[in-house]
């Protein structure tokens, strides 16, 4: 009976990847944001929030193993973010 939970935990890892990309399409969008006027504010606020809760910017990229102050870093800047941008439509 142990070895079901533990192959259930080991089914729950390995079948993650539809989230992983469902939060990297969150961390894009909000990227791409920042070069929208009508959505810069918001995605601004977002990308520069330092909280660590569930679908946050840190919690994303802490899920991802991205380098959140980095990622931030970079998102900031329209150098890059052209950087970022182009990388995801690869």
């Amino acid at each position: 009976m142990r070895s079901s939970g533990l192959s259930q935990a080991h089914s729950a890892l390995v079948d993650d990847q539809p989230y992983r990309g469902l939060w990297a399409a969150v961390l894009y969008l909000a990227i791409a944001d920042l070069n929208r006027k009508s959505y810069d504010r918001g995605a601004r606020k977002y990308v520069c929030n330092n909280e660590t809760g569930p679908g946050s910017m840190r919690w994303i990229c802490d899920m991802l193993d991205l380098d959140y102050n980095r990622l931030q870093m970079l998102s900031l800047t329209r150098q890059g973010r052209r950087q970022i941008l182009k990388k995801g439509t690869k």
